[in-house]
């Protein structure tokens, strides 16, 4: 098949898929006006409702047993049946000092978030303002866009395209 021929079968196939998407959208509307789903719509409010509920319930027990915990020191971790306490390490430290802290003992724990510095490889390239780093080589990727509405492309007869001759 030819690429001509591949988008206009991608074509047919968005035509199809809107069809289908109309025919779903038709079924929900239908079945939007049946006293089932009003009832199946309620139950879900009311299951929202709940889920709220159910947080702010536990929010408050969470708060309250801490608060004792961290006010009275011989408090148990235990405090009641289904209630645990667990006491876990957390590290809290500057950013800037634990980069520079990396940089000389721990070089693995740094990360490089690589569309940020793509993003900024690529500006320093076009300002001409500073060079790009040796180490960076940057390249032509081509990439294929196409069309969402193949039908104004499709409808209008063009010649078949020709493909560059290679030399053997």
């Amino acid at each position: 098949m030819s690429v001509l021929d591949e988008l206009q079968h991608l074509h047919d196939a968005r035509i199809e898929r809107a069809k289908m998407q109309d025919q779903l959208d038709a079924a929900y509307t239908a079945l939007r006006a049946t006293p089932q789903y009003a009832a199946a719509q309620e139950i879900e409010d009311r299951l929202t409702y709940q889920d709220a509920l159910l947080k702010q319930i536990r929010f408050i027990i969470v708060t309250e047993v801490l608060e004792e915990y961290n006010t009275l020191p011989e408090y148990s971790k235990h405090p009641f049946p289904g209630v645990d306490i667990r006491v876990s390490q957390k590290v809290h430290y500057g950013q800037e000092l634990a980069k520079s802290w990396c940089l000389d003992n721990l070089a693995s724990a740094l990360v490089i978030d690589h569309k940020v510095f793509s993003d900024i490889i690529l500006r320093i390239a076009r300002s001409n303002k500073a060079g790009v780093p040796r180490f960076v080589e940057i390249k032509d990727e081509p990439s294929v866009t196409i069309a969402t509405d193949l039908a104004k492309h499709l409808s209008r007869e063009e010649p078949p395209r020709e493909t560059p001759a290679t030399g053997v």
